[in-house]
């Protein structure tokens, strides 16, 4: 992501590490059939290995087209900002009540003083989340 701020430095650290696995490279089917073009036949290791490449160029196209399609392309943008947005629900801290929008902080104001009552009420303020993703960083 383009934000520099600590907690995104994290999760970047934390996505770029799981796209790390490393696999066996599965050689194109293309280079094995230039191979048995004139060469002998193939054995059954050999032909085996072919149809683990037919699989895995299979597998790879049917996972881009499916990851390019407007839908997965709306999805993996609503799960992302959904993934900040609790991130910045998280930063709220947990002695405040969550009622109808509104955080209710806790106070030991005397509730029969009007002036105390008003400052209850100033202290009522409305939680937009939004506000939490502007400090994540989206």
């Amino acid at each position: 992501s383009g934000c520099n701020c600590q907690p995104c430095q994290k999760l970047d650290a934390e996505a770029s590490s799981q796209n790390v696995p490393e696999k066996e490279k599965i050689p194109s089917m293309e280079s094995l059939l230039d191979r048995w073009a004139w060469g002998p036949q193939p054995s059954v290791y050999q032909l085996s290995q072919g149809i683990l490449s037919l699989n895995h160029e299979q597998k790879l196209l049917c996972s881009e087209a499916s990851n390019s399609t407007l839908s997965s392309t709306r999805l993996y943008y609503r799960l992302f900002i959904l993934k900040r947005y609790f991130i910045a629900l998280n930063r709220i801290p947990h002695s405040v009540e969550f009622e109808n929008g509104y955080v209710a902080r806790k106070s030991s104001i005397d509730p029969n003083d009007a002036k105390s009552i008003n400052k209850c009420k100033n202290k009522l303020t409305t939680l937009d989340p939004a506000i939490g993703l502007a400090r994540v960083g989206s």
